[in-house]
């Protein structure tokens, strides 16, 4: 026995009911989530809709055949509300004022609506309905519209092609499962939509029956797959703009192409980059020297050029799609005090906290290390012990803070009075030590003479002229032939620096 259009379609419209009321309580789960309670809604909404659709075929009289009418008209009128609205949502697309938004939306539906239901008053919605009695199915088979009934239609059509479109447009520059989610949901909000245009305008002659329980059956397969083969809720966009939008840590997601797909507000701001201007862009067009392997997952340190005072520990993770690389997202977190905190941990573990010159223990390990270059290039260099005349005076006169003053004071004019790239120490006490690296015997005495001078008028300005300062100085000349580590140098610069002392004071001894 041959089944008829009307039964089949009877069929299809409880499957499509069924369909969509199944797939609203999966969803119910992700309702904590934005835009999932509109979502939900939508789908109970064509639930309704193809119910009524059914069981209206099965209404005894065409009183309640239009009763039925009424209800699934209902749903019609709010369902493209809703979807351009989840689609507004879906997209990321900020809503301000969302209810007041929802009631202008829903001015044209309410008035449609109560046209519906005062139809019989003026008839400017439908001007009658034709009934045909199939077997035991009432079919409401061909309406003759009126003239309000354009307006729904065109009103309800726009809004659903505006969704799309705004799904259409997102899915563009989105990453590649985004655009997979947003091309399900636009393929199958087309469906009911031309399924709907065909039946109301009356393109398929042979076709007596209402045919929007088919393009729902097909929504319901296109909503399905993106529900649960791309996971629509569980890595939606929405879910992902809480965490993008509200953590700390700057976020960047790329595609296999290494082109910008996302960026969050915290990235944006601190990296100096709009994300309107640089989704689309290669990353290495919007960070400078910012390179890693792709596929592998890999941390480093990041400090930008163009922001000098900040840096960062990336965190780079692939991401996978059945075994395809798609893309990766890029963690970055501030380190920058942890890093500054980290740099005067060490700059005091290799400096003297009074003077800020290197301390001894640093000292001798940077100069073992150019001893070593001497030998390997014979470049010359010479070690100077520098020991203060005269302050233990200075100390018993004015106090051990102005003596601490005189030592911050000389050390600056030692370090000012040598280059940059030589070593300079405080060994202890009134002592201090240099290597001049790559000078010359007779430069490095006329260096050191120099000092000595120079320590003339700084007892004056430095307030102390009643116990003057001098300094007494033993210089030990690199000898290619003579091979000394660095604390034998040292220990012979200090046998020549007493003997500078017994000279006199402000005394020179060289070997």
């Amino acid at each position: 026995m041959m089944i008829s259009q009307y039964e089949l379609f009877f069929i299809i419209a409880f499957l499509a009911s069924f369909t969509m009321f199944a797939l609203a309580v999966h969803v119910s789960k992700f309702r904590k989530l934005p835009g999932v309670n509109v979502f939900m809604f939508l789908l109970v909404l064509i639930g309704i809709w193809t119910f009524s659709v059914g069981i209206g075929y099965l209404s005894a009289t065409e009183a309640i055949s239009y009763f039925w009418s009424i209800i699934r008209m209902t749903a019609v009128f709010l369902v493209p509300v809703l979807w351009l609205i989840f689609s507004m949502q879906y997209c990321q697309i900020e809503i301000t004022r969302l209810k007041q938004l929802f009631v202008y939306l829903l001015i044209i539906p309410s008035i449609s609506l109560l046209m519906m239901v005062t139809n019989q008053a003026h008839h400017l919605f439908l001007k009658d309905i034709v009934y045909v009695q199939q077997g035991r199915f009432l079919i409401d088979e061909v309406w003759i519209t009126g003239q309000w009934f354009y307006v729904h239609a065109f009103y309800s059509y726009g809004l659903i092609l505006i969704g799309d479109y705004i799904l259409l447009r997102e899915a563009a520059i989105r990453a590649k499962t985004y655009q997979q989610q947003a091309f399900f949901l636009f393929v199958g909000a087309l469906f009911p939509l031309f399924t709907n245009m065909l039946f109301t305008f009356h393109m398929i002659p042979f076709l007596k029956v209402n045919y929007d329980p088919l393009g729902f059956v097909m929504t319901g397969i296109f909503f399905a797959f993106g529900l649960f083969r791309f996971k629509l809720f569980d890595i939606n966009p929405l879910a992902k703009k809480i965490l993008m939008e509200n953590i700390d840590d700057l976020i960047l997601v790329v595609d296999e192409k290494n082109r910008i797909v996302e960026i969050n507000p915290a990235a944006s701001e601190h990296l100096k980059m709009k994300s309107e201007l640089v989704i689309g862009q290669e990353l290495s067009s919007c960070l400078n020297n910012f390179s890693f392997p792709f596929g592998e997952t890999s941390r480093y340190e990041y400090c930008p050029e163009k922001i000098s005072d900040k840096c960062y520990e990336a965190q780079i993770s692939p991401i996978f799609d059945q075994r395809k690389l798609i893309g990766h997202v890029i963690i970055m977190r501030d380190i920058s005090e942890r890093k500054l905190m980290l740099d005067k941990l060490s700059q005091l573990a290799i400096t003297d906290p009074l003077t800020n010159l290197y301390n001894r223990r640093q000292f001798l390990s940077l100069a073992e290390k150019e001893i070593e270059r001497s030998h390997r290039y014979g470049h010359p260099f010479s070690v100077c012990f520098l020991d203060l005349d005269g302050f233990k005076k200075v100390n018993d006169r004015y106090g051990h803070e102005k003596g601490d003053q005189v030592l911050v004071e000389i050390a600056k004019l030692i370090k000012y009075s040598f280059r940059t790239t030589d070593l300079i120490a405080r060994y202890g006490g009134d002592e201090f030590i240099v290597m001049m690296l790559e000078t010359d015997p007779p430069d490095a005495e006329f260096i050191a003479k120099r000092i000595q001078e120079r320590f003339i008028p700084l007892s004056i300005e430095l307030g102390i002229e009643l116990t003057p300062l001098t300094v007494s100085i033993g210089m030990m000349h690199f000898d290619p032939e003579i091979n000394l580590n660095i604390k034998q140098l040292i220990n012979r610069a200090d046998q020549l620096m007493y003997q500078a002392k017994q000279m006199g004071e402000n005394c020179l001894c060289v070997a």
